[in-house]
């Protein structure tokens, strides 16, 4: 056997230096970058889940509060999250909504980690949402439309009469005042105290989140409201925000404060059946079919909270059954149907 040569046994070892490295297993992780977590609350926020199968045809970039408090309270545990960034473009939120997720974003300031909140505009309801925030910013081009709370309730007895048609309802008593639409001209003394009452409620509930938020007195905030509009500079002045910047200025901002490397992550703990979706190829569209056409998850076996949403009035019978009723409504039926389906779940 011919002697081989050192030179070709040291070549031969250099060049194995890299696959023993590679089979030594993978280079250590370098650490993970800090996290702002982005919620851009621009669209509807659902009180029901949209249907699985038809999720392509919902409202486009909604969210179900439910989803979206759970998404917001994994910060308060999640170390990466430096800070959360709140967006909106002045849509409306419920009262509801506002007070429950305000306590969230109480949970996430308890967490050690601020929230900053950039609006291009901001509605009474909204930045009742937005006091939550630890500042507030505005756009120079922007607006603070927080006119208060108001509400209507139209009377037709009056276009009734001039048809010639005379309405006639059987009321239940003095409160119940349904009807009343239809059969007087206005509100009865016992529909206005109600109207008042409820109106009274939601404004000095209002009030006081914005004052408890901006760390100011009941009294001013209504001082703010009856000026109401104001320019974001004038807001500025008056203290109902802290900053008037353009978008890029407010990102520039704090990426200087959490660092140039932070993740601007807009999908924060989102879970989205569109992603790793390709529609620019057919083999995409074959995966979204596909996905669509997956059958139903086998029911867990394991306890849990059952979850039966009744959003809307509350109708009798099921949709349907009154061509001038469908969306919004909370029929009897399939809520009947759900909650037998719960009891005898065991």
């Amino acid at each position: 056997m011919r002697p081989i040569r050192s030179s070709f046994l040291v070549a031969l070892v250099l060049s194995l230096v890299p696959l023993s490295q590679a089979w030594g297993g993978a280079p250590a992780k370098s650490p993970a970058k800090p996290v702002i977590a982005v919620f851009s609350l621009r669209a509807e926020i659902l009180e029901a889940p949209q249907g699985e199968d038809l999720f392509l045809f919902g409202s486009l970039g909604s969210e179900t509060l439910k989803d979206l408090v759970a998404r917001m309270k994994k910060v308060c545990g999640d170390p990466q999250v430096k800070a959360v960034v709140l967006m909106t473009g002045g849509s409306g939120f419920q009262l509801a909504q506002v007070e429950e997720l305000r306590q969230v974003l109480d949970q996430i300031k308890a967490a050690g980690k601020e929230v900053h909140a950039h609006a291009d505009s901001l509605s009474t309801s909204s930045y009742g949402l937005m006091c939550g925030a630890s500042s507030i910013s505005v756009v120079p081009t922007g607006t603070v439309w927080i006119a208060g709370i108001s509400g209507e309730s139209p009377y037709l007895r009056g276009l009734l009469d001039l048809l010639g048609i005379q309405p006639d309802f059987f009321t239940c008593g003095a409160y119940k005042s349904a009807a009343e639409i239809f059969m007087r001209k206005g509100p009865s003394p016992e529909a206005q105290q109600m109207q008042d009452w409820l109106f009274d409620s939601m404004f000095e509930t209002y009030v006081g989140l914005v004052a408890k938020g901006r760390r100011v007195s009941p009294q001013l905030v209504r001082l703010w409201i009856d000026g109401a509009p104001h320019t974001a500079e004038k807001a500025k002045v008056l203290g109902i925000i802290d900053k008037v910047q353009y978008h890029e200025d407010f990102v520039a901002e704090l990426k200087a404060k959490y660092g140039a490397d932070v993740k601007w992550d807009k999908r924060y703990a989102k879970k989205d059946k569109m992603e790793g979706l390709d529609f620019s190829s057919p083999l995409g569209l074959i995966k979204l079919w596909a996905e669509m056409l997956q059958p139903a998850k086998k029911p867990s076996k394991k306890d849990a909270v059952a979850i039966v949403y009744v959003d809307g009035p509350i109708m009798t019978g099921q949709a349907g059954s009154n061509p001038f009723m469908s969306g919004g409504i909370a029929f009897s039926t399939p809520i009947r149907k759900a909650l037998d389906e719960v009891a005898e779940d065991q």
